[in-house]
C-alpha cells in the first residue's frame, strides 16, 4: 500500500491526538496520585516534544509569528512542569500545572499541524 506524504501527516496528527487526549483523560480522571503525576509528566514531555518540532517547522520555514506560537507552548510546558515541583502537595497548583500541561499541549499541536 502506497502513502503520499499527506497521507503519513494526518497518521502522525492522529497519532499524537490520541495520545494526547489519552494523557489529558488519564490526568484528570485518575484517582492515584502517582498515576496523576506520572500522566502529568507524560503530557509535559509530550508538550516539549510537538512545541519544539513546531519550533523547527516553523524556523525552517522563516515565519517568525509561528515560532512565536510554537515558543508561547514550550515556556507554557515548562512553566506548568515548574508550578508543579514548586508547590509539592498543594492541589491548588497542581491543578493549575495540569491546566497548563493542556493548554501546551493544545498549543504544540496546533503549531506543529494545524497552522
Amino acid at each position: 500500500m502506497y502513502f503520499s506524504v499527506l497521507d503519513l501527516l494526518v497518521l502522525g496528527f492522529a497519532a499524537f491526538a490520541v495520545v494526547a487526549l489519552t494523557a489529558v483523560a488519564l490526568m484528570f480522571l485518575l484517582k492515584n496520585k502517582l498515576a496523576k503525576r506520572i500522566a502529568f509528566y507524560a503530557s509535559v514531555a509530550l508538550g516539549v516534544l510537538l512545541s519544539s518540532a513546531g519550533i523547527y517547522v516553523s524556523a525552517v520555514s522563516a515565519l517568525p509569528l509561528f515560532v512565536g506560537v510554537a515558543a508561547a507552548g514550550l515556556i507554557l510546558s515548562i512553566g506548568a512542569l515548574v508550578l508543579e515541583r514548586a508547590g509539592k502537595e498543594n492541589a491548588k497548583h497542581f491543578v493549575l500545572a495540569r491546566v497548563g500541561s493542556v493548554a501546551a499541549l493544545a498549543l504544540g499541536l496546533y503549531s506543529l499541524f494545524l497552522w
